[in-house]
């Protein structure tokens, strides 16, 4: 896949704990922000797919309808909750 560059401001203390991460995983700081930048805009989709599931449930629910939503809110609050 095609790398673009682009420059970013990151704060110092947040580029000084990215570059001792990277010494310690032994990667690019280029892979480290494309994992990390992969990740949150999973943990952001999965988030709306929650909002939109709740508002299209919300009109008219039976008890089947909450207990899945239930199930579901702890599916989603642990994998959106996951450590990176």
């Amino acid at each position: 896949m095609a790398a673009i560059k682009t420059a970013v401001s990151i704060q110092k203390p947040v580029f000084v704990r990215v570059e001792q991460l990277c010494r310690r995983l032994k990667i690019p700081r280029s892979r480290l922000y494309n994992q990390a930048l992969k990740e949150f805009m999973e943990r952001n989709e999965s988030k709306e797919i929650l909002r939109r599931m709740n508002a299209a449930c919300a009109a008219a629910e039976s008890q089947d309808d909450v207990e899945f939503k239930r199930s579901m809110r702890g599916y989603l609050k642990r994998r959106l909750n996951k450590p990176w």
